[in-house]
């Protein structure tokens, strides 16, 4: 199926108007462009998003952006074309680490700012999630975990409701698998004894239940989530509000897993990677990103209740920055197997 699409974007005091012809799904088009400077191409995922790699002075970067909206969205920096290809065939962020939603420098255009190195951007935007909180005054604080795995009660949910609530608790399972924690657990229906109560109930509704639970909601949303927490940082209560009026399909997956994977800690939203359950604009996502699995796996595994910045952001530094040498190691390998296989070629005449 072609598509067919006029995309501008302003750079300096240049407007760069692209006229992109995409034949199938994961082409490469080369675009026609105004300024000669850059060579750009396009790509298409699937039929919500668009992907631009911007070759600029000889840097790639990939653009990300719906199509209902008029501007770039920045999320991450890769080699090349082809390590673009592999990053939309994956559906996970294959440079995990370079890019925090800005350009590399973190100026997000003019690049005055001093430049990050990948795994000191990814730490940064861990630690803020980890530590600060969405709504409240117990910013930078320390960090809050549970002791144990909570048991999880459901209150009001319909088949489609409690399927939500099955696939969020699957999906940080798979985070969790890789720590000592345990995993989640959903117990009996309309437990109150819970540990974490999940509630469906209209929205108009969520401002009792919170009463009923001792605390006020500050903002009306389609979701919320309210933790309760030791002088020691340890969560040993949480409420999960979800709006049965307002969450349908998609969002009703989004945010059930949004507020459920909170409660264990990763109290904040952050306005960069659309992509990640963590982002504080409409996203989308129904599941964990790699990005988002790392958050929760150092949570439980290298990090104690009570933590301050330094440590946090040292142990989501010293995480990627293991992950980014493993990375180069596997290409460096790869890259030695084809040289090999080309010499071998070459030697035997064709």
């Amino acid at each position: 199926m072609n598509l067919h699409a006029t995309l501008r974007r302003a750079i300096g005091t240049t407007t760069v108007v692209l006229l992109v012809t995409c034949v199938q799904q994961l082409a490469i088009c080369q675009t026609k462009s105004t300024d000669d400077k850059s060579d750009r191409y396009a790509i298409v995922s699937n039929s919500k998003n668009m992907v631009m790699v911007d070759k600029i002075n000889g840097r790639s970067w990939i653009l990300v952006t719906r199509q209902n909206e008029k501007k770039w969205v920045p999320l991450a920096r890769v080699d090349s074309v082809e390590a673009a290809k592999k990053w939309l065939a994956s559906g996970t962020e294959a440079d995990l680490f370079n890019g925090n939603g800005k350009t590399e420098s973190g100026s997000g255009r003019n690049g005055n700012e001093k430049k990050q190195k990948p795994e000191d951007a990814f730490a940064s935007w861990a630690a803020d999630i980890v530590l600060n909180v969405e709504y409240g005054k117990d910013k930078n604080s320390g960090v809050k975990i549970w002791e144990k795995p909570p048991k999880i009660s459901i209150f009001n949910a319909n088949e489609t409701q409690r399927k939500a609530v099955e696939s969020a608790v699957k999906s940080i399972n798979e985070a969790l698998a890789r720590t000592r924690f345990g995993k989640l657990e959903i117990g009996e229906d309309n437990d109150g004894d819970a540990d974490m109560l999940v509630y469906f109930a209209p929205l108009s509704q969520f401002g009792e239940i919170a009463s009923h639970h001792g605390f006020r909601i500050p903002q009306v949303n389609e979701g919320f989530f309210a933790l309760q927490w030791d002088s020691n940082f340890k969560i040993h209560e949480a409420i999960v509000l979800l709006a049965s009026d307002r969450l349908r399909d998609d969002s009703l997956k989004h945010i059930t897993l949004e507020e459920i994977v909170q409660s264990l800690g990763p109290t904040n939203d952050s306005p960069t990677h659309k992509n990640s359950i963590f982002f504080s604009g409409r996203g989308g996502p129904t599941t964990l990103t790699e990005r988002d699995k790392i958050v929760v796996e150092v949570l439980y595994s290298r990090l104690k209740a009570g933590n301050r910045k330094t440590a946090v952001q040292r142990a989501y530094r010293n995480h990627a920055l293991k992950l980014i040498r493993a990375q180069q190691r596997k290409a460096d390998s790869k890259k030695a197997e084809s040289k090999k296989a080309d010499s071998k070629k070459a030697k035997s005449g064709g």
